[in-house]
């Protein structure tokens, strides 16, 4: 594979994938395989068969290995972490050190130490043997989920399929030559391909291999994906959600400029595209903080990254869109007005918005800040979106933090549920964009949810 290839046949299956093809994407040559539905199934056929060999690897075995290539992806001489770094900014548009930082974040918890403890998390949970084939149906341009779902597909020794998103096919492949160098045997199971959404035949062949299949992306996707399986499959989804974040007046007072650099970088990393990035945050202001000083830090604080890390190209409906609500934003004179911050040609925006409620945010790096008179507020305001809240940075005590467990239903199950987890995600802020490893991402646990118990 060259840095310039959208798809990964590991040794053995290379032939099965056809005449490979140029193909000219975002200004940059590439090539790949030209696939077809009866090619497509010959590969996830033979994929399946090349299992038998790595089926009594053991486990140790699959951590040292897993563990090589994210210490390969942490160097600055990995010709991986290279080939990333000069191709990613040209295929997502986000800035050169939020890439960086962003494979940093990915690769970390990778680690010897971090896989062992996610498969230690997962002790009693696993009832049922692996899957037989997994299938990852990667979305858009936010890239760590589909790498993480692979991984521990590969830690159940289970052959792993990874869809690439259009409009990101870059990450997957240079993954998956890494395992290739750092285990060859390891590599058998692991296969990358990129397909427009269109080909909706493809997609198909693929789902009808797999009976587990991973999907992330928006509502739209995640019912397509349903559709099509075979109804004896099982779909670990995740679609469209939100994020909010919690600041109490004491955390303010302790450290507001520290609270508001760590909330800005949240906010910023991917371009705010992906479920964890926060929309709204709720300040529960006093006398000594109140909410318009720390919504100015916070400019202050968004503006400086966007000097450092500046905003990527949106496309034409996301930029007009913008635009439009930022807008009327500004220009609003009606009661209650808003206190605006940046502003579109700025690459990011803040809103003081005394409305009560949650907002959802026009994205763009946009987050509207609300002050509220108590935490109780605050979980009112989080109670109708509740269903869609993937994640809550917190900069709050401890026993505020029990009342937003309670107050959003987090504790409902636990005493009744064994497999019980949380289906939302509470943090510090400035650690939003970063999940533990064992994270159970909109209640599915990493490994078990694989391997469901089945019919």
């Amino acid at each position: 594979m060259t840095a310039g290839a959208l798809d990964f046949l590991p040794p053995g299956l290379a032939a099965l994938g056809g005449p490979r093809v140029a193909h000219r994407w975002q200004g940059l040559e590439w090539d790949r395989v030209e696939l077809t539905p009866a090619r497509l199934s010959a590969i996830t056929d033979a994929l399946e068969r090349q299992a038998n060999s790595v089926a009594t690897l053991p486990t140790a075995r699959l951590v040292r290995s897993l563990d090589r290539v994210a210490a390969a992806w942490g160097r600055g001489s990995s010709p991986y972490r290279a080939a990333a770094e000069r191709l990613l900014p040209a295929t997502t548009g986000y800035a050169p050190g939020m890439v960086a930082h962003a494979l940093d974040q990915l690769f970390a918890p990778l680690s010897s130490a971090g896989l062992d403890e996610l498969l230690k998390s997962e002790v009693g949970h696993m009832r049922s043997r692996p899957p037989r084939l997994v299938a990852v149906v990667a979305a858009g341009t936010v890239f760590p989920p589909a790498i993480v779902a692979a991984t521990c597909a590969l830690l159940l020794r289970a052959p792993v399929v990874v869809k690439s998103s259009s409009l990101e096919p870059v990450l997957g492949p240079l993954w998956a030559q890494s395992v290739a160098d750092c285990d060859p045997e390891l590599a058998r199971l692991v296969t990358v391909l990129c397909w427009p959404r269109t080909a909706t035949e493809l997609t198909a062949a693929l789902l009808a291999a797999a009976d587990t299949v991973v999907g992330f992306g928006d509502d739209d996707t995640i019912q397509a994906l349903r559709a099509t399986m075979p109804a004896a499959a099982h779909l670990v989804a995740h679609g469209h959600k939100v994020s909010a974040a919690i600041l109490s007046a004491r955390a303010l007072a302790a450290d507001p400029r520290g609270l508001a650099r760590r909330l800005a970088r949240d906010v910023a990393l991917y371009d705010q595209q992906g479920c964890l990035s926060p929309h709204t945050a709720f300040v529960v202001e006093s006398a000594a903080t109140p909410a318009s000083a720390f919504a100015h830090l916070l400019s202050e604080e968004l503006g400086a990254l966007a000097r450092r890390w500046p905003r990527g190209p949106l496309d034409l409906p996301g930029a007009s869109a913008l635009r439009q609500a930022l807008a009327a934003r500004e220009l609003a004179v009606e009661p209650p007005a808003s206190v605006f911050f940046g502003g579109f040609e700025a690459g990011y925006a803040v809103i003081l918005d005394s409305e009560p409620g949650f907002e959802h945010s026009p994205l763009g790096r946009t987050v509207i800040v609300k002050p509220v008179p108590d935490m109780s507020a605050a979980i009112s305001a989080l109670a109708p979106v509740k269903d869609r809240l993937q994640a809550v940075g917190l900069a709050v005590p401890h026993v505020e933090r029990r009342a937003l467990e309670r107050g959003l239903g987090l504790l409902d199950d636990l005493e009744t549920n064994l497999d019980w987890v949380p289906r939302i995600r509470l943090c510090p802020i400035g650690a939003m964009q970063r999940p533990r490893l064992t994270w159970a991402a909109d209640g599915h646990r990493p490994l078990a949810a694989l391997c469901p118990e089945r019919e």
